[in-house]
Formats: structure tokens, C-alpha cells, sequence
């Protein structure tokens, strides 16, 4: 429940969060087995207090050009490069550690590091 903890502590208005447009539609696809009202529920929920980064062309040139083999992952790390993010926080470090240059961490480890 560590992105739960993430989200609260954005709510709280602690830190920015930002999600691209792409992970909100992923994660409409990942919850395609629960009602489409606890979906939209969870949505109308954390909508109010994140960022949403669009995927542009220029996000997905860069993709295409590079060395990630998913180009979904690809396209995440564009967008969050553009965008001057601080971080990365992704269940899939390991796939998207050695493609960028923004530190890189799972939600349970970002949240161990600020509870210290």
C-alpha cells in the first residue's frame, strides 16, 4: 500500500505527483475486471490532486529512437524527462533503471526513504 501512502501525502499536498495520461488509460485496462463504477471511483479520487503529463509526439520520437526495449516504458521515461521530473517511482524499476537518468524507485522504497 505504499502508492496509497504516495497519493495521501500528495493529497496532504506534501509532494507533487504526476502521472501520465498513458498510466491513467493502463490503469482503466488493469481494472477491466472490477465494475467500471470502482474504477471510476478511484479516479474521481486522486484526479483532484495530480498532475496529468500528456504523451506528445516529441515523447514518443524520443521513444522510438530509444536503446529501452519496451517502448511503452520508453515512452514514461520521455515524458517524465520532458516534464523535469524528480523522480521515477515505478513497481518495474528494473526495466526502467538503466534508461534514464532521473533516480529511479519503487513506492515502498520512496516512502522507507522519507519516513527515514
Amino acid at each position: 500500500m505504499s502508492a496509497a501512502l504516495v497519493f495521501e501525502a500528495a493529497k496532504e499536498g506534501f509532494l507533487d505527483v504526476c502521472l501520465s495520461s498513458q498510466s491513467i488509460t493502463d490503469c482503466s485496462y488493469i481494472a477491466r475486471k472490477k465494475p467500471l463504477a470502482v474504477f471510476q471511483a478511484a479516479i474521481g479520487r486522486i484526479l483532484p490532486f495530480v498532475d496529468i503529463l500528456p504523451l506528445t509526439k516529441d515523447n514518443l520520437f524520443k521513444a522510438a529512437s530509444s536503446d529501452c526495449p519496451d517502448f511503452e516504458d520508453a515512452a514514461l521515461i520521455a515524458c517524465a524527462e520532458k516534464n523535469l521530473c524528480d523522480i521515477f517511482l515505478t513497481s518495474n524499476t528494473k526495466h526502467i533503471k538503466p534508461f534514464t537518468t532521473l533516480p529511479v524507485q519503487s513506492p515502498k522504497e520512496f516512502v522507507q526513504l522519507v519516513k527515514g
